[in-house]
Formats: structure tokens, sequence, C-alpha cells
């Protein structure tokens, strides 16, 4: 059934959103998103906090989050996990602008966004339940190949919050990685997903 102009709208936004943050964590060795250079991005270390999209993670010890410099929004941090920059996760909060009433509509949208990447051998490797702070949330992990070959995984816990009684906020943790470092990355996923914590948002 085609959609409505509300709600195809609605979609578009919703993917615009996701799209611009994971651009943001698919830079190059120079460049964050917005093109500005690593030089400027914001710098944390041990607890992030974003109060406009009210959530905080906890980073594992040693690592850093780099986030787009001003003005760019905040809607999270990547978390690089190799020198190469193949390895890293990230953090995402969104307004919910398609009015998502289940993680399941935003997993299919991540995998959407993962085909239209032009990489092979996409496949769902598991869809299980999951928490992200108190909400209920889905974990999806995927397989793929790169253009180059590389076998790659990706895996983001997600969850919708609509407890403002409005349209209500995204969350997602995400990792990509390769196959020989992924049981190590997979540990520093757990340990971000389990410090999430939800506060009401004031942006």
């Amino acid at each position: 059934m085609p959609l409505n102009k509300s709600t195809a709208r609605r979609k578009r936004l919703a993917l615009e959103a996701i799209f611009s943050v994971l651009a943001a964590v698919a830079w190059s060795s120079h460049q964050l998103s917005y093109g500005q250079s690593k030089a400027d991005a914001r710098i944390y270390r041990g607890i992030y906090s974003n109060p406009i999209f009210g959530y905080s993670v906890s980073l594992p010890s040693g690592l850093v989050g780099e986030g787009d410099p001003d003005p760019a929004p905040n809607h999270g941090i990547v978390v690089r996990l190799s020198s190469d920059e193949v390895d890293y996760l990230w953090t995402s909060g969104l307004y919910n602008a398609s009015y998502y009433n289940k993680p399941e509509q935003l997993a299919e949208d991540q995998l959407d966004e993962l085909k239209g990447e032009g990489l092979t051998d996409v496949k769902v490797v598991s869809l299980e339940h999951a928490a992200l702070c108190d909400l209920q949330a889905l974990r999806q992990t995927i397989s793929y190949r790169t253009k180059a070959g590389a076998l790659m995984t990706q895996v983001i816990v997600s969850a919708v919050d609509l407890s403002d009684h409005g349209p209500g906020m995204l969350y997602s943790v995400g990792l990509r990685s390769s196959s020989d470092t992924l049981p190590r990355n997979i540990k520093m996923l757990d340990q971000v997903v389990s410090s999430f914590r939800c506060f009401p948002p004031n942006g």
C-alpha cells in the first residue's frame, strides 16, 4: 500500500536524521561530518551526557568519545576502537520524527541503510529482545562485506521512548567491527549498553 504524503514525509525525516548520525561516524581519516577537522571535535572521557536528547553513557577506560563541533547537532558520539578507524562504536539520540511505536521499525530502517551503502552479502544474523535504560529494545546483528571484500559486522541496540507524551525519542548504541576483532569489540559495546541511562530531554 503506498504511503500517504504525511507518513512518507515523516519516514523521510527520520531516515535523514539516522543517516546524518551514521554519516558522522563514517568519516574519512581527516574529516568529521559537516567538513570539520578532527581537531575541532568535541572530546569526551569518562561519562558522555546529552541533556538535549536525554541520555548518558559511561565510556570504557582509556577510550575517547568524539562528537561534531558546534554548530552541528549533538546527537551522539563516536568511539574509535582501532587505529585504522575500521572499528568503532557510536551512540545516537534522535527525535521520533516518524512516530515509531516499536524498535522493530527502527531496526528495519537500519537494515535498509546498510543495503543502501553499496555493500554486499548483507544478512541479518540475529534479532533479539534487549533493554536500553528501562526501555524495551532490539539488538540487531548484521553481517556484510565491504566494497573491498572485507567481512564486517554491525550490531545496533535500539529503543523507542514514548514517555514524553509527544512523538518521543529514538535511542541507539551501535558497533561496526571487522571479524577478527569482533569478540573484543562486543565486550566494549556491552559495557556501553549496560551504562546507558535515560532522563527527560530538554531539547
